[in-house]
């Protein structure tokens, strides 16, 4: 198979079957409740970076329902485009899915505003490039949010809704946290000045961020668990969540990480290269996913 790019998703698609079909064009233009929330939460956390997060003059929304309908809208626009439909249950579940974001952006703007106040916002949803091989394709994704802490160390986070939080070990070898790495050292982005946007090399050292959405609200029932000090606590229901639940950090060793990621990406080529797409079924997510219509099975289709 000849690849001209790879995407951050053809990295962590847990059925390589599922890559092998999307490529081949194989997959239902329909929109899942989970894409569909992972879409306007997207949205509407870029609107709160870009209209407010950052400016310490700047009050909290009176109301988010409004932002969150705005997100709705332009997620609508952008699938219509792609010739997606939003499936039944998303439009049955539109109102809960306003009401669960708005939510989500109540609970971050209470658990980071006064960290992101601190910070430059360099983008949102920041088109990334990377040549990490001569000969081989190049590497193309979307960072959710880049930006500068406080210290000016650059930070790139991703906003991720899924239902298990994942461990140290998971996040020290993610592939596509591995390839922003990559890209913030030898790769380019491109970012706007608010008059024209254009491809830049910014050549540093980064950190990633796993900002997991779902461990912004407090708990919902009594919960043993180590506090932000380390120190095992009793929450009870109701509770703020410690912060390293939520904010899920990883640091990249200088002198060999590069290496690494750059060795297991070009692995990955080879075998894309080679067609080995093998099945890897999930129990569950083989009945949400796009491309299930096209895959092969091994009982009698009726």
């Amino acid at each position: 198979m000849k690849l001209k790019e790879i995407h951050s998703s053809d990295l962590t698609a847990n059925c390589m079957r599922y890559v092998q079909l999307r490529f081949e064009g194989k997959t239902r233009p329909v929109a899942t409740s989970a894409l569909f929330r992972g879409l306007v939460c997207g949205e509407a956390l870029r609107m709160l970076h870009e209209r407010v997060l950052h400016d310490a003059k700047a009050e909290e929304p009176a109301l988010y329902s409004p932002l969150v309908t705005e997100a709705v809208a332009l997620v609508r626009a952008t699938l219509d485009k792609e010739g997606r439909k939003l499936s039944d249950a998303c439009e049955r579940d539109i109102n809960e899915t306003i009401n669960d974001v708005g939510e989500l952006c109540e609970s971050y703007w209470r658990k980071w505003r006064s960290k992101f106040v601190k910070c430059e916002l360099l983008g949102c949803e920041v088109p990334v490039r990377w040549k990490y091989a001569p000969r081989y394709p190049e590497f193309a994704s979307h960072i959710d949010l880049l930006i500068r802490d406080e210290r000016g160390n650059l930070v790139f986070i991703d906003w991720k809704l899924r239902e298990e939080a994942p461990t140290w070990q998971y996040l020290t070898r993610n592939m596509q946290f591995g390839c922003y790495y990559g890209a913030c050292l030898e790769g380019k982005f491109l970012l706007s000045d608010g008059l024209t946007k254009e491809w830049k090399h910014i050549g540093e050292e980064s950190r990633g961020v796993w900002l997991h959405c779902n461990h912004l609200a407090p708990f919902k029932r009594k919960t043993r668990c180590e506090d932000d000090r380390g120190m095992e606590q009793e929450f009870n229901k109701g509770d703020e969540r410690p912060n390293r639940m939520s904010w899920r950090e990883v640091e990249y060793a200088p002198s060999t990480a590069i290496e690494d990621i750059r060795g297991e990406l070009m692995m990955r080529v080879k075998m894309m290269k080679k067609d080995l797409f093998p099945t890897n079924p999930d129990p569950i997510g083989c009945s949400l996913c796009e491309a299930e219509a096209f895959c092969n099975r091994f009982d009698m289709v009726l």
